[in-house]
């Protein structure tokens, strides 16, 4: 006959396990990323996000420990391959951690040949739809054009791009 004891120690490890492995909601506001070459104002993103915003034109950031504080990522208006092959592995692997990305505008000639980022924001740079999806274990958002990164009612779309990539601000994996 099992005793309760027995049953116990044989279910507790798989309780561990699960308690374990439940995604965590990051402590704070949730940290952003913006990879941009545009005159974007980040106190204005911040303000009506309620997110800590940071900005960077600098491709050598992608790095691993870096993306690892951010709940997401934006790219707007980043032509051409701006990452190098580390930089790409490294996006690659935060958002299959869980990270979450937003684009707008040429970041879809970003890494044209990069496959996986292609896939990653819905297809060519034909498209003229918004994009939103669950990719590769995170969050992808995107949209084609913003008519202005400097008012309120023209950055409505990426504010709420924004959200969906941050998700539930949950941890990485």
């Amino acid at each position: 006959m099992i005793t309760f004891r027995r049953l116990l120690l044989s279910f507790f490890p798989l309780l561990l396990l699960f308690f374990f492995s439940c995604t965590r909601t990051r402590p704070g506001k949730p940290r952003v990323l913006i990879y941009s070459q545009s005159n974007v104002d980040p106190a204005l993103l911040a303000q009506k996000g309620g997110w800590l915003v940071d900005t960077t034109s600098d491709s050598s950031y992608f790095r691993e420990d870096s993306l690892r504080q951010y709940s997401a990522v934006v790219f707007l208006n980043m032509p051409g391959n701006s990452l190098d092959n580390y930089g790409q592995a490294d996006l690659e692997r935060y958002i299959q951690a869980g990270g979450g990305y937003a684009g707008v505008r040429s970041s879809t000639t970003s890494a044209y040949e990069w496959g996986w980022y292609r896939r990653m924001i819905g297809g060519d740079s034909s498209r003229t739809a918004v994009v939103n999806h669950m990719y590769d274990g995170g969050r992808a958002w995107y949209k084609d054009s913003l008519s202005s990164f400097t008012d309120t009612a023209s950055l409505r779309p990426l504010i709420e791009g924004i959200r969906y990539a941050i998700g539930e601000n949950n941890e990485l994996r």
